[in-house]
């Protein structure tokens, strides 16, 4: 939607790590703070399908086959488009949304045939801009660590340093191949990389 016309579902993308869920809130503030109405989102959503997918991450259902854990994701989308994100636009708000269709793209494009995971996600809205966090596979492991050391939490499967780099290379290939994604260089500060995505959207018209 780089058209000139005012992008109004806005996506971050990025590997685990590269600090999606950070940017996704620090832009919400920013553009309340410029006099917009925004909600605020994310996937798996907090609706009943993406609390099983959300649940199909964790290691009580890593038997899960891969094209089920697929199918949850392209539900929940679907539901979540229609229970939040088309609402929120009607409504004239601003959709952030952490995380979308190219995380589905990425994720399971590794374990199951990439046409398919397109096929599946095809009927989801289409963002009007994606803001790709690009950002290496070691750095991005070495932030999801620390932030489970502090936590307590779990391992989930993709935070592992070798499917990090098989991310982070998918992600690369569909920035070239989407649009409009735009990248930013998320080994930036989290100052930085928030000026960077506010910058873009004021240029957008926001």
């Amino acid at each position: 939607m780089l058209d000139g016309s005012q992008p109004r579902f806005v996506v971050l993308e990025g590997i685990d790590g590269s600090g999606t869920t950070t940017q996704s809130e620090r832009l919400s503030h920013a553009l309340r703070t410029r006099g917009h109405e925004v909600c605020t989102t994310h996937e798996p959503s907090t609706g009943r399908i993406g609390t099983l997918a959300r649940h199909g991450l964790g290691e009580g259902d890593a038997d899960l086959s891969h094209d089920a854990l697929a199918l949850l994701f392209a539900a929940d989308r679907l539901d979540h488009v229609a229970r939040e994100i088309d609402p929120a636009l009607r409504r004239g708000e601003i959709v952030v949304c952490d995380r979308y269709v190219l995380s589905s793209y990425a994720y399971q494009g590794l374990t199951c045939p990439p046409d398919w995971v397109a096929a599946i996600n095809r009927r989801a809205r289409v963002a009007d801009v994606t803001f790709w966090l690009d950002l290496d596979a070691e750095v991005a492991a070495a932030r999801v660590a620390a932030r489970q050391r502090e936590t307590g939490q779990s391992d989930e499967r993709f935070d592992r340093l070798d499917l990090q780099r098989r991310l982070a290379a998918s992600y690369r290939r569909l920035a070239e191949a989407e649009d409009p994604v735009i990248r930013v260089d998320a080994a930036a500060s989290a100052d930085d990389v928030a000026a960077a995505i506010l910058r873009h959207c004021i240029e957008m018209g926001l």
